[in-house]
């Protein structure tokens, strides 16, 4: 049975979340009620909840999501035809400024997902031959974040790992890595390094929708 602290900790993450859309989508009734929907929507879908790990994982996730709404959501309106006013509060959070430069052509040390894909930072190749959702498929795997390896952060849970190999599941691991795929692989004959199977070549790019297509994952992409 929940406790009578943690019932005060639920109950004063729901008052927070609904302080915080009150303050945010102020004037706004559409915003406050379709934001009122979802609040009071996600804590009666989790009412039947009772393990307290998993109670307190839920608490932590509501409480990061009420800094997220308050100070990082800005509404705007309009002032005149055209013109529009950021509506920014005590808690926006604000960020320094910072003077526009040209984009290097070296990551310069950074480290980033798409450096491994695409080591000079210049024009992506064009996509015009590939439909939209395989257009989406090809941003998203590029990057490093799809929802078969990233929506995880959005539900508040941990990340997923693989069940042959017990190893977070990954762009890479998923492309090159996990035995589970290796015959297909060879199959299809998709290249062995990221920045082939995602790179230049639309040939290997349809390679790589195709081997992903046939084990069942372009539709979680």
């Amino acid at each position: 049975m929940m406790s009578i602290n943690l019932k005060l900790k639920v109950l004063d993450s729901f008052k927070q979340l609904h302080k915080a859309r009150k303050t945010v989508f102020k004037g706004d009734s559409y915003a406050l009620s379709e934001a009122r929907k979802k609040i009071n929507g996600e804590f009666k879908k989790q009412k039947h909840v009772k393990d307290v790990k998993e109670i307190e994982e839920l608490i932590k996730y509501a409480n990061a999501v009420e800094t997220e709404i308050r100070t990082c959501v800005i509404q705007a309106r309009e002032v005149e035809p055209g013109k529009y006013r950021a509506e920014i509060t005590k808690d926006t959070l604000r960020l320094d400024n910072v003077p526009y430069k040209d984009c290097p052509k070296e990551w310069n040390g950074v480290d980033a997902k798409l450096k491994e894909i695409k080591p000079e930072v210049d024009k992506w190749i064009c996509m015009e031959s590939f439909g939209r959702r395989e257009r989406t498929a090809i941003t998203r795997l590029s990057i490093g974040h799809t929802n078969l390896t990233s929506s995880y952060l959005l539900a508040g849970r941990q990340p997923p790992r693989c069940e042959d190999c017990n190893v977070p599941v990954s762009v890479k691991h998923i492309l090159l890595e996990c035995p589970r795929y290796g015959h297909l692989r060879r199959r299809i004959a998709i290249p062995d390094r990221l920045n082939l199977c995602l790179g230049e070549s639309h040939i290997n790019l349809r390679k790589t929708l195709a081997f992903l297509g046939t084990i069942n994952l372009l539709s979680k992409i």
